[in-house]
């Protein structure tokens, strides 16, 4: 029949119409076409004729859209009759992580402070730390004429290097091979060596020194020390102890140093409330609750509910509840000046100058012998060329330190943010520094608001801004220096 039934020779009754993936059968009719041939007899035909599979349900619905058609002769339209069954793509293979890889949710202390979310997962040697879920290949479907329609088999898992930890092949799982802390990387699994400490440090224990994560049950007694090559995690209090981790330090009690001993990080700081202390982060310091009375140096932000009395230096500005005290303790507030900088600095500069030096003293010989290169000796010619060698060698690296200096303080200029931010209540005689500008507060003033600069040049000022109000200008003054008077760490 040549896919349609012809009623004349002019228009068929109907036609036939594949997908073009041969996924759906369509039977076609014109509006007001010829009734005759119509019949669900002749469609089957031609379908078949076409090779197309017509089982009960294909039948069925054939002889229910003839019917629907013979009722209403003038009515056309096309209909799905047959469907082909479509593949069932393979799923990718994947890593099918155990539950005790899964990092703890603590409850959080305040809104504002995310402290309680540790970034520790420990693992103990011998654990199974995931298993590795390989591809399917799919099921294969068929089309409207029977023939297989073949799935995309899925992707193997990309595998990650393995340190500390190795892969068992079968049964297919990554298994510890040290107790340490578990890290996943876009390219790597790690479990780092942890020493554990089941009670507090003190005399039992003496001083701690570590290559990596450092976890202690209880607290940190006082003047004992903790040296960590990683992380240091303290379920306790830390009390007038020297704390030094290359990465992170977690106090989930409280921090306080008594002025006698030091708590440094790599990373950030993060702590239950902090009296009385001495901190040196690198990156962030968060305190769940106070920070009371103490000289803290932060590479990036410092966030507390209540922040009053002391020292604070924040690269990346201050984020607060309430700021100062109603006794107006000295609280002095310094904000978007790099601490860091000069510390990192200093011996790249020496190097610069001292190879400096050195070149100039070159250029000069280099110099003398090329001005009489017509009477040098063919030794001398020989040291000629040995110092124009070592002159543009020393020039390369002078090059190298120079763009090390000038990366550094681009790099510090993204990180400052001189901004202070309180949410509920500033109160008088708080010194706030924000970059090379200084003010006083003189007066209660209600939050939120934030403190920042206004203008630009001579007529930058320190304003108090609260959103959709007029920025209120304070009066301000310039420092040469803007941590003048404050022992900065090195």
């Amino acid at each position: 029949m040549n896919g349609a039934a012809k009623a004349s020779s002019s228009q068929p009754a109907f036609t036939i119409r594949v997908e073009p993936r041969a996924m759906a059968v369509r039977l076609v009719r014109e509006k007001g076409a010829p009734i005759a041939g119509l019949d669900d007899a002749h469609a089957l035909a031609a379908m078949h004729d076409r090779g197309i599979v017509c089982n009960d349900e294909v039948r069925h619905a054939v002889a229910t859209v003839v019917a629907h058609w013979l009722a209403d002769q003038t009515e056309g339209g096309e209909v799905v009759v047959a469907r082909g069954t479509p593949a069932k793509n393979g799923e990718n293979g994947r890593y099918i992580w155990a539950p005790q890889t899964q990092r703890e949710q603590p409850a959080d202390a305040d809104s504002n402070v995310d402290f309680y979310a540790s970034r520790l997962v420990m693992i103990s040697a011998g654990s199974v730390l995931a298993a590795i879920r390989p591809p399917t290949k799919g099921e294969p479907g068929l089309d409207v004429y029977g023939r297989p329609v073949e799935p995309k088999p899925g992707k193997p898992v990309l595998m990650k290097l393995c340190v500390g930890c190795h892969f068992d092949e079968p049964p297919g799982i990554i298994l510890a091979d040290l107790s340490g802390v578990l890290r996943v990387g876009k390219k790597t699994i790690s479990v780092l060596e942890l020493l554990e400490i089941r009670g507090n440090v003190d005399f039992s224990t003496g001083h701690l020194r570590a290559p990596a994560d450092v976890r202690i049950a209880g607290d940190v007694m006082d003047l004992f020390e903790v040296h960590a090559g990683g992380s240091v995690f303290v379920r306790g209090d830390i009390n007038g102890s020297l704390v030094d981790a290359k990465r992170d330090v977690e106090v989930h009690g409280a921090l306080t140093n008594h002025r006698k001993g030091l708590c440094r990080a790599g990373g950030a700081i993060r702590a239950g409330l902090i009296d009385n202390s001495i901190l040196y982060a690198r990156g962030d310091v968060k305190v769940a609750k106070e920070l009371v009375s103490s000289d803290t140096f932060a590479g990036g932000r410092v966030q507390a509910v209540s922040l009053r009395g002391g020292v604070t230096v924040a690269t990346g500005g201050v984020e607060v509840r309430i700021l100062g005290s109603p006794a107006s303790a000295r609280t002095l507030v310094v904000a978007g000046v790099d601490w860091t900088l000069p510390g990192m600095l200093q011996p790249v500069l020496a190097a610069v100058e001292s190879l400096q030096k050195d070149l100039d003293k070159r250029m000069e010989s280099v110099k003398l012998l090329r001005d009489n290169r017509k009477r040098l000796t063919a030794g001398q010619k020989e040291t000629l060329t040995e110092l124009e060698f070592i002159l543009s060698e020393q020039t390369h690296q002078l090059k190298a330190l120079q763009g090390r200096v000038e990366d550094a303080r681009r790099l510090s200029d993204r990180r400052r943010r001189p901004v202070v931010m309180v949410r509920t209540e500033v109160y008088p005689g708080v010194e706030l520094r924000l970059g090379d500008l200084c003010t006083t507060t003189t007066m209660r003033m209600a939050g939120p608001l934030s403190f920042q600069i206004v203008g630009s040049g001579r007529a930058a000022s320190i304003a108090a801004v609260e959103h959709g109000t007029r920025p209120m200008v304070l009066p301000s003054r310039r420092l040469p220096d803007p941590v003048a008077g404050i022992t900065l760490p090195m």
